[in-house]
This record gives structure tokens, C-alpha cells and sequence, in this order.
């Protein structure tokens, strides 16, 4: 998984665009594409994502840190 913070761009080899508030969730593989558009919106000139990786654990997601 990739969360974009800020910029835009485009995701894996079917080059899906992005753009910042975006979680991008990856197929399985060994390899994975993030690409940033040439130029950037005004407020920021990079793409700027966090990836995130590991093995499921099955268990719910709970955005308030509680499950229901």
C-alpha cells in the first residue's frame, strides 16, 4: 500500500492517477510503480506518499482504534 500525502502522479502499471489523500493498494509481486507527474500543483513540488507492507493479521480496521 502507498498513501499519498501531497502531489500527483500515477500508480502501478495500469498508471491509475493519484493525487494527495490517495491510498493506493498493490497487487501481490516483487515489484511496484509510483510515478510523479512532471510538474506539481502550487502547493507542493514533489509527490510525497508513505508505503506501507506486512503480512494480514485478520483483523478489523477500525478508524477510531476500537472495533464495534
Amino acid at each position: 500500500m502507498a498513501y499519498v500525502f501531497a502531489g500527483s502522479g500515477t500508480a502501478g502499471s495500469e498508471t491509475a492517477p493519484i493525487h494527495g489523500g490517495n491510498m493506493v493498494v498493490f497487487g501481490s509481486g516483487d515489484r511496484l510503480t509510483l510515478t510523479a507527474d512532471a510538474t506539481q500543483d502550487s502547493r507542493t513540488d514533489a509527490l510525497e506518499v508513505m508505503l506501507l507492507g506486512g503480512e494480514p493479521i485478520g483483523e478489523p480496521a477500525s478508524s477510531t482504534g476500537r472495533s464495534s
